[in-house]
């Protein structure tokens, strides 16, 4: 589930053990009217960013918030202010069904009996260029096209079965409050969004014992598989505690880069 697959093989199966059965039905419209006065009256978006950020959710591998996260899906920076609550539970509870055109998803057999699904980025008259759930493109002769149709939304169908109601309520009260609501709303101000952690510093890093020859020589040596993806919240601060908890160390490293298109003074606010 957290791959960003939808792998009925083995949503089902867990759903059905959950007791939380094999499909979602569509709200009718009371069901969905009387959801969107509670996500106003008892929605927390607060708690629902923090829902959104799970890592065994893994929203961030195909959404961007900020410019921070993946292009695989629709960026939802603005989604507050652009869909209204019943467009958003629909989006989260069937995703097939709400899927907007720029991101239908195309499933093909190739010659060679493999299978291919993805969000159809480029085509012409001699292949067509898929991008799947992790992000890859794959390019398929149209000649190699065996079987072809329109595949289902790459986002995973059963991730909102193992919330709990009111985690639910919260998250369509995040995703309301988004490019609309006071501290949801990307700032006008140049805001790092994307940062990479730091983790497991060597042990002389760590306080009190940290020094800067070690830090610098640990920073140095650069490896990559050493930082790890972190992002801002949508209001642009930095959570330390929760970046403490992937650095697993008090002492927290992070890095971001600016791009700099002019040449200049350049002045820093951390905040």
């Amino acid at each position: 589930l957290t791959s960003g697959k939808n792998e009925a093989a083995l949503a089902d199966p867990l759903s059905e053990a959950a007791g939380l059965g094999k499909a979602m039905e569509p709200m009718t419209k009371e069901q969905l009217q009387q959801l969107a006065q509670e996500v106003a009256a008892h929605g927390d978006a607060a708690r629902g960013e923090q829902v959104f950020r799970r890592e065994e959710l893994n929203c961030y591998k195909c959404h961007a918030i900020g410019k921070a996260g993946a292009n695989i899906g629709p960026d939802l920076s603005a989604v507050g202010g652009s869909s209204p609550i019943d467009y958003l539970v629909n989006s989260l509870l069937l995703p097939s069904q709400a899927i907007k055109e720029a991101y239908k998803t195309a499933l093909i057999l190739d010659i060679d009996g493999l299978s291919h699904t993805g969000i159809v980025v480029d085509r012409d008259d001699e292949r067509v260029v898929l991008r799947d759930a992790q992000g890859k493109e794959v390019t398929i002769a149209e000649d190699d096209i065996e079987f072809e149709k329109e595949g289902d939304s790459l986002m995973p169908s059963g991730l909102t079965k193992f919330l709990t109601h009111q985690e639910f309520v919260d998250l369509v009260r995040y995703l309301s409050a988004l490019g609309k609501d006071d501290g949801y709303t990307m700032t006008a101000e140049p805001t790092v969004y994307r940062w990479r952690v730091y983790r497991s510093p060597a042990g002389k890093t760590t306080v009190p014992n940290a020094d800067d020859d070690s830090i610098r020589n640990m920073l140095f040596e650069y490896a990559p598989e050493k930082w790890t993806p972190f992002y801002s919240l949508a209001s642009g601060e930095l959570p330390l505690g929760e970046a403490r908890n992937v650095a697993r160390n008090p002492m927290v490293f992070a890095y971001a880069e600016i791009v700099v298109n002019v040449a200049g003074n350049i002045q820093l606010q951390l905040n």
